[in-house]
């Protein structure tokens, strides 16, 4: 069985989990190991020194002839991120599609780009604990015929996000304006990680280490477009992720979420339903991430809706 194999930043960024994937791979001689754009270049070259072993960047995936790809990481893959709910149990089996949507918000996941080659190939991709390389892995694929043991796959989030909100007198029915306000971000390589049209307001939410640094530019730029009328800026928002193939098909679910929300006095500052039904994205304040997380938590695992 020909496999790729790729370690999750949590464990190149940690020096004993670094020798553990030194040992996989001295053990493994038929494994090519797929080295990530992103890896510092003293970790690149100890991958490097080892002679006799196959190491491939992302954009090389397709041409390679794999049955499986082995992605190792620290700690596996739990339902909520365990430095916030310690006992948070392991995701047994997901689509590619979660787990590229898991890849939105979660730094320590598969690379997009990666997810949707492997996807196309249709080569299977099993999640592995370095800590316990002999744990059953997380298996991903096109489709699962399994009922989900949750409604919620995973729910991952991150925070460091402004929104900037632009008014304009009936904005909605302007053509174009929505794309020159957009023009602008994308002159200044700022992505924005959400965008909403309302009958007066548009909202863009982006990075704050994206915008800072050229806010007053592209602030500037924004009212030169005519007719605009005001720009507010929210800072300190976060942006939460809650995955689910069955997320909107279980009755109530979306509704529940929200009122689990609003029991925890946390006001939301977005929403955002995917075009495919298995994600939702929630804006909050920073200061309620957190209880954020654990509500929803508490909904889909420990209630068990």
């Amino acid at each position: 069985m020909k496999k790729v194999s790729i370690f999750g930043r949590s464990v190149l960024e940690q020096p004993e989990y670094l020798e553990k994937a030194e040992e996989l791979i001295r053990a493994d001689a038929d494994a090519v190991w797929l080295l990530s754009e992103k890896l510092g270049a003293e970790t690149k070259e100890r991958f490097m020194r080892m002679s006799g072993k196959q190491c491939v960047k992302t954009s090389e995936l397709d041409h390679l002839q794999a049955d499986i790809c082995e992605w190792w990481r620290a700690g596996g893959m739990s339902v909520a991120d365990r430095k916030l709910i310690k006992d948070a149990p392991q995701i047994t089996e997901m689509t590619y599609k979660e787990l590229r949507d898991l890849a939105y918000m979660d730094d320590d996941v598969l690379p997009g780009e990666a997810v949707l080659i492997l996807s196309h190939l249709g080569i299977p991709i099993h999640i592995r604990n370095i800590c316990a390389p002999t744990d059953a892995p997380v298996i991903v694929k096109e489709a699962i015929d399994n009922e989900p043991e949750y409604t919620m796959t995973g729910i991952r989030g991150q925070k460091d996000y402004i929104s900037v909100n632009i008014s304009r007198y009936m904005l909605g029915t302007e053509k174009g304006y929505g794309i020159r306000a957009l023009e602008v971000f994308d002159r200044y390589h700022i992505p924005y990680a959400h965008v909403a049209a309302g009958i007066d307001t548009h909202c863009v939410f982006v990075r704050r280490q994206d915008f800072e640094p050229v806010e007053q530019r592209v602030l500037a730029e924004l009212y030169r477009i005519p007719e605009t009328e005001s720009i507010r800026i929210e800072n300190n928002l976060a942006i939460l992720a809650v995955i689910g193939r069955h997320l909107t098909s279980s009755r109530g679910a979306v509704g529940k979420l929200f009122s689990a929300l609003n029991q925890a006095g946390i006001p939301i500052k977005m929403i955002d339903l995917g075009f495919s039904s298995q994600s939702l994205l929630v804006g909050v304040a920073v200061e309620d991430f957190e209880k954020a997380v654990r509500a929803i938590y508490h909904l889909f695992v420990e209630i068990h809706i």
